[in-house]
């Protein structure tokens, strides 16, 4: 029996023990040895989230192989592993997997999908696995509303500033100084020429720009001003 492997670990998961790229290959290799199956690879998606599949290369080349009959059968720590989504679950097992006579099977679950009480008990333990999931972003969700309510920033920090030691951005006085250079260039070179000049993307630069008025409204000077400009924001475009 030919197997292959699939591991994956999103970014929030990877410290979590249970998790780790590491200890899903040592599953999927005992569990293989156990039953005399030639692991021919295992594939690794790492720091990639369950939600999508067509994102993740390493499923896509497992997908590839079972439509080629490269393997006989695909195993995966936990189905979770696989997909979250029941609906996506359910197809992959369907479509891409019995279509080709590929089996799947998991190894924490014990379940081979591909046998009627396989797929019954495959099916609860996936909608198990999406509730999860929506319970997860339902957290996050709150801890973000309540961090934004104590005035905390959320999300990647813009360019020109720091979270202190309380979660509040701080002016980073270093690149301030290349925001204040930027915004003069974009008043009066214009945005393509002071993108040239920064060595920026003008997506970037227009971007930075914006949110340098969102964040510090009152850091605007005159002299950087083309006539009829509001002073320190860049013209609309």
């Amino acid at each position: 029996m030919r197997a292959v492997g699939y591991v994956r670990v999103s970014t929030e998961e990877q410290a979590e023990e249970g998790f780790s790229l590491a200890a899903q290959r040592r599953s999927i290799a005992a569990f293989c040895e156990a039953r005399e199956w030639k692991l021919v690879r295992v594939y690794e998606d790492a720091g990639i989230s369950g939600k999508d599949v067509r994102n993740r290369p390493a499923l896509q080349a497992v997908l590839v192989a079972a439509q080629n009959h490269e393997c006989d059968v695909v195993v995966v720590a936990r189905l979770d592993r696989l997909s979250r989504t029941t609906t996506q679950l359910l197809a992959l097992v369907q479509e891409r997997f019995t279509s080709n006579d590929v089996r799947l099977v998991s190894v924490s679950e014990g379940i081979d999908p591909t046998t009627p009480a396989g797929q019954f008990v495959m099916t609860i333990l996936a909608g198990l696995a999406q509730m999860e999931r929506e319970q997860i972003g339902e957290r996050t969700r709150a801890g973000m509303a309540e961090a934004k309510a104590q005035g905390k920033h959320v999300g990647k920090c813009p360019f020109g500033w720091r979270p202190d030691k309380y979660g509040t951005l701080q002016p980073h006085a270093q690149e301030q100084l290349v925001l204040e250079r930027a915004a003069h260039l974009y008043a009066t070179q214009g945005a393509p020429e002071a993108a040239r000049i920064l060595r920026w993307p003008l997506s970037t630069l227009k971007d930075r720009l914006r949110k340098r008025e969102v964040f510090q409204p009152r850091c605007r000077r005159k002299s950087t001003t083309r006539k009829g400009a509001t002073p320190g924001q860049p013209e609309p475009t």
